[in-house]
């Protein structure tokens, strides 16, 4: 049977208030509605506050926390603060994500999933010490794509401004797009303090107006590599950054492009830019040498440009071995051209050209029959001894002068001397390393040669 309880203002029980199994309670609310509580309800209030118990209710402690939570599922939560050591997203075999939303509404969200992995694996996204606070963004690549990571093969689609990298290996499909400027004033009077300072990878010089008009490289740093091109029309002059260096040169002096010239200086120190001074071709064959062409100091900052005249068809120009260092022939200046030297065709020697030997003058000593001098050079004046030889008698001159052979040309001009009778040349006659001259009187009477005979001489090689 059932208690009926009038409505009281309190109600005190000073011992156990029993409820028969399946009992209920009435409870008159403040607006006057009834409300039925089953007396099973009341014993899930049994519980610790702070701490869930299974098929209890959660009551907070005192410093409004609950700990031991299996799990639960939220619809939403207002402005809350989760502390947790691992929070999971869905269930194995149940998709989850996490989805942050932006400040403004309706401005999109980030989420964060899992895609199903090759085996049961766990991908763990964490980061390495950092020194200070850091914000990592994600910028938007124009489509989907994923994130480059240091280890594995991956391709790089779009263009990558990188503003400084280490590259092991590089594969591309397409050109690599360097970071480059052009449009660039050199600075007028030049000098390195206010020199237009460089800084992309390639660097187009389009105003060079005055010679020594001026650019300035960065600062060198190990692995750097720059290339500037002067598109002007005077010579550069480029410097190294404060300190730094070309070469062997010493630091802070310049060196110079040529209008439509380019170099490109690389680092090979952190202070030393280095640049090609030399321009090397390698033979065909390992081990078979190469040809080096390189810039001697001109007498002043000049330029000196080796080209080519138009040619009527495809030309080889080979440079022989001359068998010792020597210099090229040019058609303008004095040169001494040593070695023996053949001319398939004429030399032609314009109307106030002269033909300059190699001479000296000798003296020949000896009889009316027999002269003799050792000569050194390839023409010479020789003059004999006294003679007195007999009317249309000879006198023989005999010249050694090694290297020649029979069948050289022996020229031979008089040239007077102290003799007053008439005197020719009867022969000049080569054999090796031997000329003679026959000195013929030409007198037909009794009348003796009274003097010295003087003769010009020039050995021609056949």
């Amino acid at each position: 049977m059932g208690l009926l309880w009038n409505k009281a203002n309190d109600l005190t029980i000073t011992k156990v208030l029993r409820f028969q199994k399946g009992a209920t309670m009435l409870v008159t609310n403040t607006d006057n509605s009834i409300s039925t509580v089953d007396l099973t309800e009341v014993g899930v209030l049994d519980v610790v506050p702070g701490t869930a118990t299974a098929s209890k209710a959660v009551v907070l402690d005192a410093s409004k926390g609950v700990a031991t939570i299996t799990s639960a599922t939220i619809t939403t939560l207002t402005s809350p603060t989760v502390n947790a050591t691992n929070i999971d997203a869905g269930a194995s075999g149940a998709a989850g994500t996490v989805d942050i939303f932006p400040t403004t509404a309706l401005k999109g969200k980030l989420t964060l999933s899992c895609a199903d992995q090759t085996g049961d694996t766990a991908v763990t996204v964490t980061t390495a010490a950092m020194a200070a606070a850091r914000t990592l963004t994600i910028p938007d690549p124009g489509a989907a794509a994923s994130f480059v990571m240091t280890e594995g093969a991956q391709t790089l689609n779009g263009v990558k401004t990188i503003a400084t990298a280490t590259v092991t290996a590089l594969t591309t499909s397409t050109p690599i797009i360097f970071n480059h400027a052009t449009g660039i004033t050199a600075f007028a009077t030049g000098g390195q303090t206010s020199a237009t300072a460089l800084t992309a990878a390639f660097n187009n010089i389009t105003t060079c107006a005055t010679a020594a008009d001026s650019v300035k490289l960065p600062t060198a740093a190990l692995g750097l590599s720059i290339t500037v091109r002067n598109s002007g029309a005077a010579a550069l002059a480029v410097f190294p950054f404060s300190g730094d260096a070309f070469n062997s040169l010493a630091a802070d002096l310049s060196i110079d492009i040529a209008p439509k010239g380019q170099i490109t200086f690389r680092t090979i120190d952190a202070t030393t830019w280095y640049i090609d001074e030399f321009v090397i071709s390698q033979a065909p064959s390992t081990q078979k040498g190469s040809l080096v062409v390189k810039a001697a100091d001109s007498a002043g900052n000049t330029v000196t440009t080796v080209t080519n005249a138009s040619q009527a068809a495809a030309r080889t120009y080979t440079i022989p071995d001359a068998g010792a260092s020597a210099s090229f022939a040019m058609t303008e200046g004095t040169q001494t051209l040593n070695g023996v030297k053949t001319f398939g065709g004429g030399i032609a020697f314009g109307a106030a050209s002269t033909l300059k030997a190699d001479s000296a003058a000798v003296s020949a000593t000896g009889n009316d029959t027999t002269q003799t001098a050792t000569v050194t050079k390839m023409a010479g004046t020789i003059t004999t001894g006294s003679l007195t030889t007999a009317a249309n008698a000879t006198t023989a001159v005999v010249l050694t002068l090694t290297g020649v052979v029979a069948g050289d040309l022996i020229l031979v001009t008089l040239a007077g001397g102290t003799n007053t009778t008439s005197v020719v040349t009867k022969s000049a006659i080569a054999t090796t390393d031997t000329i003679t001259v026959v000195l013929r009187n030409d007198v037909l009477v009794t009348t003796a040669l009274n003097g010295t005979v003087k003769f010009h001489y020039l050995w021609i090689k056949q």
